[in-house]
């Protein structure tokens, strides 16, 4: 157990580990795999339009990873 994961627990809570495996490539709004490089900062979709800072992005994804994970998830964008 790590003592970021005790700690959690210790406090009622629980750490959810996520693949993050392609999340900054992965449109927040659509899903849509947009290729590019580590200098590009921002995401920009090409299906939906949706444009913002590339880590960001990734943020959200891993959160919605998270949450379907452990049952609480949808497909709709967060609450942020």
């Amino acid at each position: 157990m790590t003592l970021t994961s005790y700690k959690a627990a210790s406090a009622g809570s629980v750490v959810v580990l996520v693949d993050p495996r392609n999340t900054s490539k992965m449109c927040s709004r659509c899903g849509t795999l947009i290729e590019k490089s580590l200098s590009d900062r921002v995401h920009n979709c090409t299906l939906c339009g949706l444009s913002m800072d590339r880590d960001w992005n990734a943020a959200i994804n891993i959160l919605r990873l998270g949450l379907q994970s452990v049952g609480t998830g949808s497909r709709g964008s967060p609450a942020l």
